[in-house]
């Protein structure tokens, strides 16, 4: 996270995004046809006639099944949406509404290099997650309409006992897809590894360059974390 104590404080009313748009208001009686998931975002968008331009959304992987979607939050569906492509869907930093597929992160190169030994930009504080906290070796999703999915990995389970992750509410076209789906989240967490949890930096302390680095970076941007035991 960044450590905004050197500027002014802001009310909490002014610390809306297009997120605040989208969660406020409702799809009626809408069925949108099968399609990727971002052309199912911007359709969504189009249909509440959301007026944050431009936008950025990917073209996806996973395709969506055609629903009904009546009395809920655009908000709601949106995450839905995300949720089957396992991407990320967030308003980036100069208010642009952003769709990422589930191959962005890993494909860029590191945004920025944080260390503590003086080589690259510094910080105050570093915390991890516990390895147990983010292990997860069953995975379960259902999509509307469609049965329980489930996938396991039997060698971690016997390892560290099963543990569950309920994927949610997802609208991908097919079981199959679904299945696959929770696959790709047992790969990703099925053994133990550290994860960086917060960053703090004193923004005050940076140079001009390392602080113009540090303010450009957004969600999901991939970073450099070094730490010294």
């Amino acid at each position: 996270h960044r450590d905004l104590h050197s500027f002014p404080t802001r009310r909490s009313s002014d610390l809306i995004d297009g997120m605040c748009i989208a969660a406020n208001t409702y799809l009626m009686n809408w069925t949108p046809s099968a399609e990727l998931t971002g052309a199912r975002i911007t359709d969504t968008l189009d249909r509440i006639s959301y007026p944050g331009l431009p936008r950025s959304i990917a073209t996806g992987n996973t395709t969506c099944q055609s629903s009904t979607q009546n009395n809920i939050p655009a908000l709601t569906h949106l995450q839905a949406v995300a949720r089957s492509e396992n991407g990320f869907l967030f308003v980036d930093r100069t208010g642009v509404m952003t769709f990422f597929d589930r191959y962005k992160v890993g494909t860029e190169t590191s945004g920025a290099t944080f260390t503590d030994t003086g080589t690259g930009i510094g910080y105050q504080a570093i915390s991890q997650k516990s390895q147990s906290l983010l292990l997860y070796n069953r995975a379960t999703a259902t999509r509307s309409g469609g049965s329980m999915q489930e996938a396991d990995d039997l060698a971690s389970q016997a390892q560290y006992l099963p543990r569950t992750l309920l994927v949610g509410q997802i609208e991908n076209s097919t079981d199959a897809d679904v299945l696959n789906l929770c696959y790709y989240q047992v790969g990703r967490y099925s053994q133990p590894d550290v994860r960086f949890d917060t960053l703090t930096v004193e923004l005050q302390s940076l140079s001009s360059a390392d602080l113009a680095t540090v303010v450009a970076l957004d969600l999901v941007q991939l970073v450099t974390d070094k730490r010294t035991p």
